[in-house]
């Protein structure tokens, strides 16, 4: 192990609250242990899109598929797929007729029984329909109001029992939006109150908690949340123009997203009774992207832009504000970085330096672990822990509870054409 790699080994041995404050001498056994994400012999191309590490662990992505074992792919459609290590990979299968028109399956949310939601896209006819996939039931096309409706579904309770989504008349973003939930009742239009515009975004563990927003307009809404399909309006930051709740505590009792201002976009926690609290950016910062957020909503991550359009990944918590991440001491060449995913204790974050101009591979897109008292850590430098002499890791993308276990991407299928570019590693064997 090269000697600068060696501090890095003694810190993945610890636990990540104590990893700054008691340090130890470093395990026999490698710190970092590689957990491909295969695919299987009908499977082909398959990428991984999202996670769920905390159950399973459970990865979603969709594939080409040799459907009948004949060696012909078409490459018109790609089908979901579920991964976990006992199981495998487990294809979104489809009828014959379905399969071979042009579509894809886009998953967005993995319940920790396994279940994935999503939506299926049809490329040409433009028609897209809100799916569950679930391990005993296989796929299953969830209903819509009626002909001519398109739906999507962008959140899933854990035990799957619901599904929380969009509904439109018609396949445009133009087209008015409907916020609906799917359960063994079937499909339920939510409350919107009057507004000619409503969409959800993400659901409570237990399905009683959905949010969102509402209103006259694509431009003009207000953070709502509906429990127990009542709908609560949430309060408004001064100087609100419009507002959006992204994110939904476990307990189902608070939401954290957005609000534009007359002086840019704020950062917005509603507690209990639907109270806003906000955080605007660091000075000469705007928020440009809010993608993860922790069970307690006390850490978020995304990206935050300068007055040039220049991005950089940033974490903010509730305890201590916006932390803008390094980017390699390159921080003009990275200017599309982005933070993607967050422990539960706000400590360490997952993300992707990236730049919009590369000229001979350079710079390259890494993908980073940043742990809180300790900085930057590369994926590459953790490949190399694991023995990999010459990694080429592009993405860390999502990050268990704990913050032990990362899912990365890059050029990591070793030539096989049934595995997936990405794999787990666990921070601690």
């Amino acid at each position: 192990m090269p000697d600068r790699l060696a501090p890095l080994a003694a810190l993945l041995l610890l636990p990540a609250a104590a990893a700054a404050q008691d340090p130890q001498p470093p395990s026999p056994a490698p710190p970092v242990r590689v957990l491909p994400i295969v695919g299987n012999p009908s499977m082909d191309e398959p990428d991984a899109i999202l996670a769920n590490l905390d159950a399973g662990p459970f990865v979603a992505g969709n594939t080409w598929w040799d459907h009948d074992g004949d060696g012909v792919v078409y490459i018109e459609t790609r089908v979901g797929f579920l991964w976990d290590p006992a199981d495998g990979a487990r294809v979104f299968r489809v009828d014959n007729a379905t399969y071979w028109t042009a579509h894809e399956h886009l998953p967005a949310a993995v319940a920790d029984t396994g279940a994935v939601a999503g939506t299926r896209v049809f490329r040409f006819s433009l028609d897209f329909d809100p799916f569950l996939w679930t391990p005993a039931g296989g796929l299953q096309i969830l209903p819509l109001p009626g002909p001519g409706w398109y739906g999507t579904a962008t959140c899933l309770s854990a035990d799957a029992s619901l599904v929380g989504g969009t509904l439109r008349p018609g396949p445009f973003a133009s087209d008015p939006a409907s916020a609906a939930a799917w359960d063994a009742t079937g499909l339920r239009l939510l409350d919107d109150g009057g507004a000619l515009w409503s969409e959800v975004f993400a659901a409570s563990p237990d399905g009683r908690t959905l949010a969102g927003d509402a209103g006259p307009g694509a431009t003009a809404l207000t953070a709502v949340r509906w429990r127990d399909a009542v709908l609560e309006v949430l309060g408004a930051v001064p100087g609100q123009i419009s507002s959006s709740a992204r994110f939904v505590s476990a307990d189902g009792l608070e939401a954290l997203g957005t609000a534009l201002t007359a002086s840019g976009t704020v950062l917005v926690h509603w507690d209990a009774l639907g109270t806003p609290s906000s955080w605007a950016p660091p000075a000469g910062w705007n928020l440009q992207e809010l993608r993860a957020a922790n069970p307690t909503l006390s850490a978020a991550v995304g990206a935050l832009a300068d007055a040039s359009g220049n991005q950089a990944p940033f974490l903010w918590t509730r305890a201590g504000g916006w932390t803008v991440l390094p980017e390699a001491g390159r921080p003009d060449d990275y200017d599309q970085s982005v933070a993607l995913d967050v422990s539960d204790d706000g400590r360490r974050v997952v993300g992707q330096l990236r730049a919009s101009a590369i000229f001979n591979g350079d710079p390259p897109s890494l993908g980073f672990l940043w742990v809180r008292g300790q900085g930057p850590i590369l994926v590459n430098d953790l490949l190399r822990l694991a023995g990999d002499p010459d990694p080429d890791a592009w993405s860390a993308w999502a990050i268990r509870g704990d913050g032990r276990q990362i899912a990365v991407t890059g050029n990591l299928d070793g030539g096989d054409p049934h595995a997936t570019n990405s794999a787990l590693l666990d921070l601690r064997r």
